[in-house]
């Protein structure tokens, strides 16, 4: 099942499937791997908002991914920024947030292949203009153990793309959705279309199409953890593709990082719902008068929070924002610090449970 290159232009991939690759070899790692999301997708139907799912888990994981990358910054500091006006946040911190917009927004269909490039890179960009393709040539060195250079000749980018689409609208039906979707991930990132953004315009991209696909209900998976600590292996299989067209290892590999996250994150998910269960316990029991269901939600949603924004997210007076916060505080829920002028109550325990 190895794709062959282009004889012509040997950086476009033209989808021609032979049998180099046993199917049969990928088998039992495909269908861990469809059993793994549907396991997934299953679980997210728990959680009755989209927001509260979505929106600590992939701050957390951006968090990590850059931390992996030697960026300095820390899990808590990113939930606080989401707190603050567009002036106000920090990078990297503004980074995190966009991939988290991308994440949650709705209404793309990831069949529509450079449609939803291009919407992507528009809130990946801070929403002010789309990104359009990269004009320079260059050859990224991704700083991972043994080099590995991405990025095909901008001249080429176009067909390349459109060749990524073809492959989406007009391949053979009896290729795994999956399979697709990690082809075309493939491709993202060895394009790199765009001249900022492209890693995680692919990591938005790939869960988007999981979706459109109906392999997960939202776009809770997170590869990047699994990448990265397998990262030297991640260099070999890639350079399979690119040197000999042969897609079985990466494929393999793919499907691993695949049951691998889906695992993990259901796992995270099962964690969190403990924890929520145990918190509504608390606040029922303990916090007569502050405890609503939106609260609950929202400390979760927003696991650092301030008065101000708890006033504005629930439509109550600022005062009354205040005493609910501190009385959570007071029976040891959140826990409290102050932040320049802001006054902070923060979810901690929740924190924790995402970092480990």
């Amino acid at each position: 099942m190895a794709a062959k290159f282009s004889k012509q232009k040997e950086s476009i991939p033209n989808f021609e499937f032979d049998d180099t690759c046993q199917f049969e070899s990928l088998v039992p790692l495909l269908l861990k791997a469809r059993t793994e999301l549907a396991e997934l997708k299953g679980y997210t139907s728990l959680f009755q908002e989209r927001e509260a799912l979505l929106n600590p888990l992939y701050l957390n994981d951006a968090s990590k991914g850059l931390s992996a990358e030697g960026v300095e910054n820390n899990h808590e500091a990113a939930f606080e920024n989401q707190l603050y006006s567009d002036g106000e946040q920090s990078e990297p911190y503004i980074g995190l947030l966009r991939i988290r917009d991308g994440l949650l927004m709705e209404g793309i269909n990831a069949l529509q292949f450079n449609d939803s490039l291009m919407s992507i890179g528009s809130v990946l960009n801070g929403g002010e203009k789309a990104l359009g393709f990269r004009k320079r040539d260059f050859s990224l060195k991704k700083s991972l153990p043994g080099q590995l250079s991405m990025g095909v000749p901008s001249s080429e980018i176009e067909e390349a793309l459109s060749n990524v689409q073809g492959f989406l609208s007009k391949s053979k039906s009896d290729i795994d959705p999956l399979i697709k979707a990690c082809v075309v991930h493939f491709n993202l990132e060895h394009i790199q279309p765009f001249s900022q953004y492209n890693s995680r315009m692919a990591k938005i991209y790939f869960n988007k199409l999981l979706v459109s696909m109906g392999l997960l209900k939202y776009p809770v998976l997170t590869l990047g953890e699994f990448v990265r600590s397998t990262s030297e292996n991640f260099v070999k299989v890639y350079k399979e593709v690119t040197h000999n067209s042969d897609w079985c290892p990466y494929l393999k590999f793919m499907l691993l990082s695949v049951a691998s996250a889906a695992r993990k994150q259901r796992q995270l998910l099962e964690k969190t719902l403990v924890l929520h269960r145990e918190t509504q316990r608390r606040m029922i029991s303990k916090c007569e008068g502050a405890y609503s269901p939106e609260l609950l939600d929202l400390i979760f949603i927003m696991p650092v929070l301030s008065p101000l924004r708890l006033s504005a997210r629930l439509d109550i007076h600022y005062t009354t924002s205040t005493r609910y916060l501190r009385k959570l505080m007071e029976e040891g829920i959140l826990i409290n610090r102050q932040s320049g002028k802001y006054q902070l109550y923060i979810n901690r325990n929740f924190i924790q449970l995402l970092g480990v």
